[in-house]
């Protein structure tokens, strides 16, 4: 799918179900909307105001969904997609839209649900938080298929609308250490004496390192073994291999180089595939807004729900707090631990609980705490806000991937326990994509 199209003069064909449609809105996950025959219809690549030429290609009992094939009459908003695998990767989906309308569709999409689910207006919209538009993903996975129609491997996310892999020879948001070299990465899998047998490269990346962890269904031999560890001295990039779960990781060189981040003083080490944010520089400034809204302080008792490795519980007791982490996880609750360790930090624990489980969420004490940070998956943190008693709270901190369930859980908050929304604003964490994380102070 092309949208660098010249934008006058473009024919609209006569078969083949194409249509002409006038965008008038635009959806939560970046569709241009329209309405044919009464019907609404959502064009993968329109922008509002558009005028363009679509083709259905799923119909569905309320709605149709489409692709833009022409643009008869353009939106300013809209520029031309930096990368060449844009329409048919699933990576992005808002490349042909102004970074400035971009930032401003995400924080109108989160107002909205804010107001339709729960009835709120916040205080204080912040300005959005962002950083590097391009080469910013610093996390991923990546698909490996050997494709026997072009007798080699592809490598690169999955198509849009497919569960193939994309034929990439670049990737745009990746960082470049990685993204610059999808090509050479092909060719290197391509070589391998197993290169039917390896379906997902993951991708971990810190300020001076780069790790691959490339999953295997079969085993290598010595010589690939050799193969890899050239490449990898060659382009500086610290190789893994995984031949089944996660305990069968385990590095190509015997002295790998270790993986960590900076959040001011403190050190956070991890694993390859610890999860942490794929935009380093925007969980830098996350981490502030955290430290601004919250104000921890000796004397503050602070959950951290939904810790991960520590990533806000060790800042947050790095200014004297006492922080105590709920990770369903142990895996990374041992990992929090010992990054407190590394950073001497005595006044933060942490524990291995499922905070979806109501019998275990009621064995937490919240009693001697004061404030309350959480960062829940997409499904959001509803379990959590339906049985644990927030009276005692002053302060709770919201970080969210997800509009819809934050704005659900607001509602709780204000309605069920008497909080109020003061402050809310969008991370830019995905730039070129519709999705974003939000961030929200809660208090008396």
């Amino acid at each position: 799918m092309e949208f660098q199209l010249k934008y006058s003069e473009c024919k609209v064909p006569q078969k083949g179900g194409y249509f002409q449609l006038d965008i008038l809105d635009l959806s939560h996950e970046g569709r241009g909307v329209g309405k044919r025959n009464g019907k609404t219809v959502f064009v993968h690549g329109a922008l509002p105001g558009e005028r363009v030429v679509a083709k259905i290609v799923k119909k569905r009992s309320k709605f149709d969904e489409a692709e833009a094939v022409q643009i008869l009459a353009s939106s300013e908003k809209r520029v031309v997609a930096r990368c060449s695998h844009f329409g048919v990767c699933g990576g992005c989906s808002l490349q042909h839209m102004d970074e400035k309308a971009q930032l401003s569709h995400k924080q109108n999409v989160l107002l909205e649900m804010l107001k339709r689910q729960a009835g709120i207006t916040p205080n204080i919209i912040f300005h959005p938080i962002v950083s590097d538009q391009w080469g910013y993903r610093k996390k991923a996975r990546l698909g490996v298929k050997w494709v026997n129609g072009k007798s080699g491997v592809v490598v690169g996310f999955r198509e849009k609308s497919k569960g193939f892999v994309t034929d990439s020879t670049e990737c745009e948001v990746l960082d470049p250490r990685v993204g610059k070299k999808i090509m050479q990465l092909r060719i290197l899998i391509q070589g391998l004496s197993i290169a039917n047998q390896i379906p997902q490269l993951e991708v971990a990346i810190t300020k001076d390192v780069v790790a691959i962890i490339i999953r295997h269904l079969a085993p290598m031999n010595l010589e690939d073994l050799s193969v890899l560890k050239r490449f990898g001295r060659k382009h500086k990039l610290e190789f893994y291999l995984q031949s089944d779960g996660i305990d069968t990781i385990s590095a190509i060189e015997e002295k790998p180089k270790s993986l960590s981040y900076n959040l001011g003083d403190v050190v956070m080490n991890f694993a390859p595939t610890d999860f942490t944010q794929i935009n380093s520089k925007v969980n830098e400034a996350m981490v502030q807004k955290v430290l601004e809204c919250l104000h921890p302080e000796r004397g503050d008792q602070i959950l951290d729900l939904y810790c991960g490795i520590g990533n806000f519980s060790l800042v947050m007791a790095a200014r004297g707090a006492k922080v105590i982490g709920f990770e369903i996880d142990g895996r990374m609750v041992r990992r929090a631990e010992m990054n407190a360790d590394l950073n001497k930090l005595s006044n933060c624990s942490f524990r291995s609980i499922d905070l979806e489980n109501i019998s275990e969420l009621k064995s937490v004490d919240i009693s001697d705490a004061n404030k309350i940070l959480l960062d829940p998956p997409r499904s959001g943190a509803r379990a959590v806000f339906e049985n644990m008693d927030f009276r005692k709270i002053e302060g709770l901190l919201y970080v969210s991937c997800n509009p819809i369930t934050f704005s659900r859980d607001a509602g709780i908050l204000a309605q069920v326990h008497g909080f109020k929304l003061s402050e809310v604003g969008v991370l830019d964490m995905f730039p070129q994509t519709s999705h974003f994380e939000c961030i929200g102070f809660f208090g008396r």
